[in-house]
């Protein structure tokens, strides 16, 4: 899942996000079809408790907490006759690390390691639950205007 992120310095040791994005995986095989759409939009609260330099480029260390919602929406069809949907929205709670180091005075790379914790949903139509907790890693580029 791609999650743009908007960040804003409250000082130098404490910032806020807003953060949003979606996921979405079809596949077919013959006439059965299936389709997964995730969607999530949240905040968090990043406090930088430690700063660094790697080959003279400056960097932080922050530790992260946030939550918001998600959502998940799937649709399975079989022969074009039988079709089950379902949808599902949750609160999420997220927590970890995320580590930065300005490359340019305007841009860097971060790198993202955390928890997602979100209640697990009962669905009755697919006979079975979902639970979307997971370890999310992730690398990304930042631009500072």
């Amino acid at each position: 899942m791609v999650l743009p992120t908007v960040v804003y310095s409250l000082n130098s040791k404490t910032q806020i996000a807003l953060l949003a994005g979606v996921s979405y995986v079809e596949h077919a095989r013959g006439d059965d079809k299936s389709y997964y759409f995730l969607w999530m939009i949240g905040g968090e609260y990043r406090h930088i408790p430690l700063t660094f330099s790697v080959l003279e480029l400056p960097g932080r260390l922050c530790g992260v907490i946030g939550g918001g919602i998600i959502g998940a929406k799937f649709h399975r069809s079989y022969d074009n006759n039988i079709a089950i949907n379902t949808s599902a929205t949750n609160i999420y709670i997220n927590g970890g690390a995320s580590a930065s180091i300005d490359v340019l005075t305007w841009m860097g790379v971060n790198v993202d390691l955390r928890y997602m914790f979100v209640p697990t949903k009962k669905f009755d139509t697919l006979k079975g639950d979902l639970s979307l907790k997971s370890v999310m890693a992730g690398i990304g580029v930042f631009c500072s205007l």
